[in-house]
């Protein structure tokens, strides 16, 4: 009989244990993208999505050929 209510007594407190921590939240997905720092020989363009543009500059630009290369160099 005192084991069987012994049993019973860890029973029912790991239950309220388990009852009282609730589960953690997923982690959270997040859409933003951490863009890397600009080096000086990369193209300083943004795409459509917004980072920023992976190709290496034209010589004495800050742009790619693709952004303006050297006539976007005498705009900016």
């Amino acid at each position: 009989m005192n084991l069987s209510r012994i049993l019973i007594s860890a029973l029912m407190s790991i239950a309220l244990l388990s009852a009282q921590a609730p589960a953690p939240p997923p982690p959270a997905k997040t859409a933003a993208k951490k863009a890397a720092p600009a080096t000086a020989d990369q193209c300083m363009a943004k795409t459509k999505a917004g980072d920023q543009c992976k190709r290496k500059a034209s010589a004495g630009s800050k742009f790619c050929w693709q952004h303006g290369g050297k006539k976007a160099a005498k705009k900016a």
